[in-house]
């Protein structure tokens, strides 16, 4: 089993994107501190992105 990078709370949807595409995963653990807050999902982070985009032409 390999070790994910981690997501914080504070961190900016770059970072994620970032993390997302070096470690080729398809989820990213997020905390806040030392505690696990869940799974940040790629293809819910592009739905989100895709409906903003979608707001925004309208």
């Amino acid at each position: 089993m390999r070790n994910l990078p981690l997501i914080s709370l504070n961190e900016p949807i770059s970072a994620a994107l970032d993390k997302f595409e070096t470690s080729k995963a398809w989820s990213l653990p997020v905390v806040e501190g030392d505690q696990f807050l869940g799974m940040l999902s790629k293809s819910t982070l592009f739905d989100h992105y895709r409906r903003e985009l979608q707001i925004q032409s309208i």
